[in-house]
This record gives structure tokens, sequence and C-alpha cells, in this order.
């Protein structure tokens, strides 16, 4: 019986949130906390999306990495538009122009 990819997505992050809790049991910072929260939460749903609109064989290794070369040309496809993005806004004039009506 093949596992549901979905199902080890969710069994891996579920791993990784026990391991991040005893953490910042130590560490204590609620910040970091909600940080590494949002940051699995946004792998999770990203990762879902992608994995539903691609229809992956999840049952197969060569559908598994198919949808892990998949996901990783997304992210960096992501990474790559918000850097454009950030560097759009950084090269516009944002002083005030007194001059405007």
């Amino acid at each position: 019986m093949a596992l549901n990819v979905g199902l080890i997505v969710i069994l891996v992050l579920a791993v990784m949130l026990l391991v991040v809790l005893f953490k910042l049991r130590e560490i204590k910072h609620h910040v970091g906390f909600v940080l590494i929260i949002s940051v699995l939460l946004f792998f999770a749903i990203t990762f879902t999306k992608v994995y539903n609109e691609n229809k992956a064989d999840s049952s197969t290794f060569e559908g598994l990495t198919q949808i892990i070369k998949i996901y990783s040309l997304w992210l960096s496809t992501a990474a790559t538009n918000l850097f454009k993005i950030a560097g759009y806004a950084i090269q516009q004039d944002w002083s005030i122009n007194a001059t405007a009506p």
C-alpha cells in the first residue's frame, strides 16, 4: 500500500513541528515560533497546490522525484519574481514631490 504524498508531507511537517517546539521551549522566542510556523504552513500549502495541479504519480519513485523537481522549479521561479518586484520597488522614486498637484 503506497502512501499518499500529502500524507508524507503532513507527517514530515508534524515531525519538524515537534522538533521546533522542543527547541523553542528552550529558547522561548514567540516571534521565532510564529515565523517557523508561517514558513512551514507556506511550504505545506504551496507544495499541496503544486502537487494537485500537476497530478504526479505518488506511488512511484519517478513520480515523487518529478513532483519534487516541479516544486523546486516553482520555488525558484517564485523567488526570482519576488526579487524582481523588490528590485523594481527599490528603483522607484519614493520621495515626496512638492510640485505635483
